[in-house]
């Protein structure tokens, strides 16, 4: 995941847990290794999805997207966040996305862009399948 040292969650590497008051204060929070994710969802998905590569492959793209969404709202990036979701067929699965979507969007400001970026979204669909 990332080349700096730091700690491992469920055989994972993932970046320092940030101070909630960086992290917290700008959209896109902090990102120290630069993959798109948050560092502390980094943890979160390594913490809660480790264990089960599926969950954990799907929580990333999951992730990835829907902070790329909430941090630049566009059709394409709303669009890519909907197809990972439209690409979930096990339930079970779906369902255990949902704390993820909380964690992400975990201060006003990020469910405000949310609820912007998503406003008018049509369904994604899974080019997978």
């Amino acid at each position: 995941m990332n080349s700096f040292a730091g700690e491992t969650i469920n055989g994972i590497q993932v970046p320092p847990d940030p101070s909630p008051i960086s992290n917290n204060s700008t959209l896109a929070g902090v990102d120290s290794d630069k993959n798109g994710i948050r560092d502390d969802i980094d943890r979160f998905i390594a913490a809660r999805y480790g264990t089960k590569k599926t969950y954990f492959d799907t929580a990333v793209k999951f992730a990835r997207t829907l902070q790329s969404a909430i941090v630049n709202p566009s059709p394409e990036n709303t669009k890519a966040n909907s197809d990972v979701i439209s690409c979930i067929e096990d339930r079970t699965m779906l369902m255990a996305m949902n704390p993820l979507e909380l964690a992400i969007h975990n201060t006003k400001a990020r469910n405000r862009a949310f609820s912007t970026a998503f406003a008018g979204a049509v369904s994604g669909s899974c080019l997978n399948k």
